[in-house]
């Protein structure tokens, strides 16, 4: 049977072992998470591979944009080569304008009032937390959880 809706399996998460379900793989980036180690072995109709079947596509997540960025929530952040901290930012766009003007970064994170300029997104963490608004530029496609 090809059923997984009660199997569970554990991820590694910033270090620590995590516990998760299929049913945490459909919530949002189904393809990402299929790209995990042993994901799509555990969650086969979830991901699609049930009779060696290859994985659907799944569009990409909608962004809130603007001219110049896009804002993604509950994505992650970006993880890149370099970081600077701009504390005490009102929103998402105050973030991204910040950053472009102190560092000229194309890459932020705003989370809790607090801006993280960022030189590149080679990809991403902590997807599925709600405070995390990953801001990119326009038309950027979020690269895979690391």
């Amino acid at each position: 049977t090809c059923d997984d809706a009660t199997l569970r399996f554990k991820i590694t998460k910033n270090g620590k072992k995590i516990t998760r379900d299929c049913t945490w793989v459909s919530t949002k980036n189904t393809v990402g998470r299929c790209a995990l180690s042993g994901v799509s072995q555990t969650c086969r109709q979830t991901c699609n591979s049930c009779n060696g079947d290859e994985p659907s596509p799944v569009p990409p997540p909608s962004p809130t944009t603007s001219a110049s960025y896009d804002i993604y929530t509950e994505e992650g952040y970006c993880i890149a080569d370099e970081e600077e901290e701009v504390n005490n930012i009102s929103d998402a766009e105050s973030c991204w304008l910040n950053c472009k003007s102190q560092f000229d970064f194309d890459y932020a994170e705003y989370t809790d009032s607090v801006c993280y300029c960022q030189s590149d997104c080679s990809c991403m963490d902590a997807s599925g937390q709600n405070n995390i608004n990953a801001i990119v530029p326009s038309g950027f496609v979020l690269p895979n959880d690391c």
